[in-house]
């Protein structure tokens, strides 16, 4: 390779390093949602603008190379249409409140974002919420969260019974309330549009469940809409089965066992029929 083949390596992993920077941050993130992965994205966009400089290990750097150039303004303008100009209003809508409500990215503004509005949407919506939060079910559906991953080892499953079993928190509990009028779900959306950003650290369900005495019907509304699995405005707690509903797992749990112990049941009938069963076509169970 000659020299201007390494100028091209070279700069091109000064514009790639910020993926990589952005991929680290949500790695490193406690509680990842839909709520946190839309800013880092939003962040990455505003990195790899072709109008600002680069840092590479926190030093300013220079791409000189027309083509890493060309490829730079390409791959910001993919991450704008992908994940902004093509996505549907509405769900861009949900994700900006999804974003507000979590405490951590709330003074959050996308500049270059034309869609975004944080003014009289996010209010409404969250007001109307907030004030409807006991009546409202954010559990999914039925057939909403499939795929649950199953752990394979059998201690595994132990362990994931034990954290079914115990996953009641006395935080948690709550007493029945009345529903909130318009005047107090708007105070509390002041006093929460106030508030000081959350750390980064912070996971922002607990950040709510500290603030419910405080805010109880905006602390009940985004606990709910922050935790629930594809909920109405697709907040995932992604990469991990603790995604799942604590009632979802439950299910799933008996499921499996129902299988088994129907599994088990089976084969003892055919060994007291004194049948042979081929290994090579017994079913395996995980």
């Amino acid at each position: 390779m000659s020299g201007c083949d390494w100028d091209v390596v070279r700069e091109s992993t000064y514009v790639l390093y910020q993926h990589a920077a952005a991929i680290d941050l949500l790695q490193v993130t406690k509680t990842v949602t839909v709520s946190s992965i839309l800013p880092v994205i939003g962040g990455l966009i505003y990195k790899v603008d072709p109008c600002r400089s680069l840092k590479y290990n926190g030093a300013a750097v220079s791409v000189f190379n027309t083509d890493v150039q060309d490829a730079r303004k390409q791959y910001s303008d993919d991450l704008k249409r992908r994940y902004f100009n093509e996505l549907m209003t509405c769900k861009l809508e949900d994700f900006s409140v999804a974003t507000f409500l979590d405490p951590r990215y709330k003074g959050l503004s996308f500049k270059y974002l034309e869609k975004w509005d944080k003014g009289s949407l996010i209010r409404e919506r969250v007001i109307g919420w907030a004030k409807s939060a006991d009546t409202i079910d954010w559990k999914p559906s039925a057939g909403v969260s499939k795929q649950v991953v199953v752990p394979k080892a059998a201690e595994k499953k132990k362990q994931l019974v034990s954290f079914l079993e115990d996953s009641d928190d006395d935080e948690l509990v709550e007493p029945e309330v009345p529903e909130a009028t318009v005047e107090e779900a708007d105070c509390e959306f002041t006093l929460y549009s106030a508030m000081s950003p959350a750390k980064m650290s912070e996971d922002p369900v607990r950040w709510w469940v500290h603030k419910r005495h405080k805010l109880p019907n905006m602390s009940r509304m985004s606990r709910q809409f922050l935790a629930s699995p594809a909920s109405t405005g697709g907040i995932e707690r992604a990469f991990s089965a603790c995604g799942q509903m604590h009632s979802d797992l439950r299910k799933k749990v008996t499921e499996e066992h129902s299988m088994v112990a129907s599994l088990k049941h089976k084969v003892n009938v055919i060994s007291r029929r004194g049948c042979h069963i081929n290994p090579c076509c017994a079913p395996v169970v995980y």
